[in-house]
């Protein structure tokens, strides 16, 4: 036998779209693989991690049960062994374990055989004959930017297993053996390597499960991979082990171009191994990410094999037959499973990469296509019967509308529309002759809700996005479909004004009462351009002396700490509408805010912020979604249609259109304008401010001085003088402190990469100093360039050291209001 013999064996690989805690659907969905396998000759399943419980489990993690668990996994391999006795599964699971008379010795509590705080561990068994050979427990658990997985998982560590002993046995090369059945003998717990074949052909088999095999690599803190052979733990278990073939199964959260990094990590990882087989979950098994449904397959630095990505199937496969030398004997393997390798595999099933994935547009097809999952199996798995959209003519809604034409267009390519129905059985549909159109009509209803103040321009759009309509050279163009109405809601502003004022409608006749809203409306709608404020109060008074039912203020967008309330009523009253329509639907409506409105505090609490039940652009800055609905308007995506609809939609500024036109009847108000900075630039100040690390040193991430200075020098600032900039920093980093409160109170939301959904991503405190001596500090710093740039003294002009100043801004209250009051003139924070 040489280095060079080999042998020829089938792998599998599935992802499954499971649900947390669905065990029903989850072991159909796992069943379903199992019989491809078995029609395909498959040899070895792999599949996802946590599959059997699903991924996003959260706290409900704390009610993992060893017998429940148990109980699916005896039922999967009985069920496995009747179909093909000699089919190796690879299961994920949550398990139990822990020993609390674990003898003393030091931190005894800080050792997972002890499990202080009795979490369970993250598990991948072997399963093959009826039982589980092995079991394997996550080593490094997914802790930062959006993970938390060491609130619910314990994580293991091979060194402590070594040396351990109980009834069993005694702990080796990373396992201890425990009892799971009684029927079964010990099994290897922790990270086993198993060998499988005979005495003549063995190859090895080992899991690493997901974060595992990013240790080491360029991505965790390393400048390069050089780290990899020395600190990895698949390369640290192969310099004793001649291990055939590794199986990662994932559960990755969804993040631009991160399939780039499965790449790269899988073929790094396949020079410690015969092959690697990357097996990640599909679709959302909790609610806050939609997982790519990755399958990779990496030998000798090269990917072999690739499946297709978000299929809106319940179960993606692909399947290789690899060629792997015979393993050596470096280490005695910890369970082995006696194995007839086949002759004839037949032919593989490959299907990916998708064609989408060959186009420069990968990165827009693969963010739409993973929001477009997302919604579909939020819908399909809560039973919603479509969407209630209000429809301002804005970007933000029409782009959430449009992604339900997208969503069963793509559902629909991939599934058929029998497949679709299969999918959505609680939809009350016609389904004979059915169509997308005939679905669109069904599933998607909207709602223009216009005021005195909302234009033409922003109808129209959103009215042609619906119905369809024509460009301004006269072409026609076809709308995505739906339901449109028109309500005017102004009369309900009117009646918001009337009943703040004290008024009791029901206590005037009415002719008084129209009489007075008449006055009231007229108030309401001056602007303060129209009257000196001085007149104003006259106005009033004579209004409260012509109607003493007017017990308190009256609302006038005059009035300068009326402005936004007035604004606000209306985004306010709004909301309560469309939920009216989802609840007479049996739909779910959807908040329209946008990242950068997220982050800068622009939604209104109790109005367009919970203008639904689920956020549907809360993890896209405002730029990017204009950038993607541009291309969907000239492109659509590979397979799918243009969406014509979209071109008044992008013909007009944005805005909320909240304020009073103008005399000629123009709309005044524009979201950039009220925001104080483009929405590049909005984009960019957050990037520096909440995710960007120093080059130099990546231990925390920029403060405002650090920020200040890379804003300097990007393009997006270039006509920015010192004092503007400064302004746009700090005016950032107030609308992120007012924003707070409303990141808390945000309705769920997909994650994609840079959320602020406080559930998934950036958990930010509801009080603190939101950086001001920082901030002190960055003001002096300019102070300090526009010395430098107008060739001032700054000793002179301050009458302090540069530094000391500095240091003092760190911890001296009234330096800081100082500085506030005298260079820093905030925009108004409240929303």
């Amino acid at each position: 036998m040489t280095n060079v013999e080999k042998i020829s064996i089938k792998i599998a690989s599935a992802s499954c779209n499971q649900t947390a805690g669905d065990w029903p659907r989850n072991v159909a969905n796992i069943k379903a693989a199992i019989d491809q396998a078995v029609e395909d000759g498959a040899d070895i399943l792999a599949l996802e991690e946590l599959g059997l419980s699903g991924y996003e489990r959260g706290d409900d993690f704390y009610y993992s049960d060893n017998s429940q668990t148990l109980q699916l996994l005896k039922h999967l391999a009985d069920y496995a062994r009747r179909q093909n006795p000699q089919l190796i599964l690879s299961i994920g699971h949550p398990w139990y374990f822990a020993d609390k008379d674990l003898p003393t010795q030091p931190d005894r509590r800080k050792n997972p055989l002890f499990n202080r705080i009795n979490n369970t561990f993250d598990c991948q068994s072997f399963i093959t004959n009826g039982r589980v050979v092995a079991m394997s427990a996550k080593r490094y658990l997914f802790n930062y930017e959006r993970g938390y997985e060491k609130r619910h998982f314990e994580e293991w560590h091979d060194a402590t297993a070594d040396g351990y002993h109980n009834a069993h046995g005694t702990g080796r090369d990373g396992c201890i053996w425990i009892k799971i059945d009684d029927a079964w003998p010990a099994i290897p717990f922790g990270s086993p390597v198993i060998s499988i074949g005979n005495a003549k052909e063995m190859i090895t088999l080992h899991h690493v499960i997901c974060e595992e095999y990013w240790v080491g690599s360029r991505y965790d803190g390393s400048i390069d991979d050089r780290d990899y052979a020395r600190d990895n733990p698949l390369a640290q278990k192969a310099q004793n082990f001649d291990i055939s073939i590794v199986l990662n199964s994932n559960g990755s959260p969804p993040a631009p171009n991160k399939i780039d990094k499965h790449y790269h990590l899988s073929k790094l990882a396949s020079q410690f191994c015969g092959v690697f087989v990357h097996t990640d979950g599909l679709g959302t098994s909790g609610s806050t990410f939609c997982q790519f449904g990755s399958r990779l397959m990496a030998q000798e630095g090269k990917i072999i094999s690739e499946g297709v990505r978000l299929s809106f199937k319940d179960m993606a496969y692909t399947s290789k037959t690899v060629h792997v030398p015979l393993a050596q004997n470096k280490s005695a393997p910890h369970a082995h499973i006696d194995y007839r390798f086949a002759q004839n595999h037949g032919a593989d099933i490959q299907d990916g990469p998708a064609e989408w994935e060959k186009r420069d547009t990968r990165e827009i097809e693969e963010e739409l296509r993973n929001e477009c999952l997302w919604l579909f199996d939020y819908m399909r798995k809560n039973k919603i019967h479509g969407v209630a959209q209000a429809l301002s003519g804005g970007a933000d809604s029409a782009y959430n509308a449009a992604k339900v034409r997208v969503m069963i267009e793509l559902a629909c390519a991939e599934l058929g529309i029998d497949g679709f129905f299969k999918a959505m059985p609680h939809l009350t549909i016609r389904r004979e002759n059915a169509t997308i159109e005939t679905i669109m009509d069904h599933m998607l209803t909207c709602v223009y809700m216009g005021t005195d103040n909302s234009s033409f321009e922003t109808e129209r759009a959103a009215r042609s996005l619906i119905e369809g309509g024509t460009t301004a050279d006269g072409k026609s163009f076809k709308g995505i479909g739906g339901k449109f109405y028109y309500r005017n809601v102004q009369r309900l502003v009117e009646i918001y004004a009337e009943i703040f004022s004290g008024v009791a409608p029901s206590t005037l006749d009415d002719v008084r009462e129209n009489a007075l809203r008449t006055e009231l409306a007229a108030i309401l709608r001056l602007r303060p351009e129209d009257v000196p404020l001085t007149d104003l109060d006259n106005r009033i008074r004579s209004v409260k002396e012509s109607f003493p039912e007017i017990t308190h203020d009256v609302l006038s967008v005059a009035h300068p700490s009326h402005s936004l309330p007035y604004e606000n009523i209306q985004a306010r009253l709004r909301q309560v509408l469309i939920m009216l329509f989802a609840n007479v639907e049996n739909k779910i409506a959807i908040s329209n805010p946008n990242l950068d409105e997220g982050r800068n505090s622009y939604a209104t609490w109790g109005g367009d912020l919970h203008g639904g039940m689920i956020s549907g652009n809360a993890h896209k800055a405002k730029q990017r979604q204009l950038d993607h609905m541009q291309h969907l308007m000239e492109h659509g995506l590979h397979s799918i249609s243009p969406i014509s609809g979209f071109y008044w939609i992008l013909k007009n500024k944005p805005s909320a259109e909240l304020q009073p036109k103008s005399k000629d009847g123009k709309v005044t108000q524009f979201d950039e304008d009220q925001l104080g900075r483009s929405f590049t630039q909005m984009d960019v100040i957050s990037h520096f401010m909440l995710y960007d690390r120093p080059l130099e040193h990546n231990e925390r991430k920029n403060n405002p001085i650090e920020v200040f200075q890379k804003c300097r020098n990007h393009p997006a600032f270039a006509n920015d003088d010192i004092e503007t900039l400064h302004d746009r920093i700090r005016l950032s980093y107030d609308k992120w402190a007012h924003a707070q409160f409303k990141i808390h109170g945000s309705p769920i939301a997909a994650t994609y990469g840079r959320n602020i959904d406080k559930q998934s991503s950036l958990r930010t405190p509801n009080i603190s100093a939101f950086f001001k001596p920082e901030l002190a500090q960055m003001t002096i710093y300019c102070m300090k360039e526009m010395c430098k740039r107008d060739g001032a003294d700054f000793k002179a002009l301050t009458g302090h050291d540069y530094i000391d100043l500095l240091n003092r801004a760190l911890i001296d209250q009234n330096l800081i209001d100082q500085i506030n009051s005298l260079l820093w003139t905030p925009e108004a924070a409240d929303g």
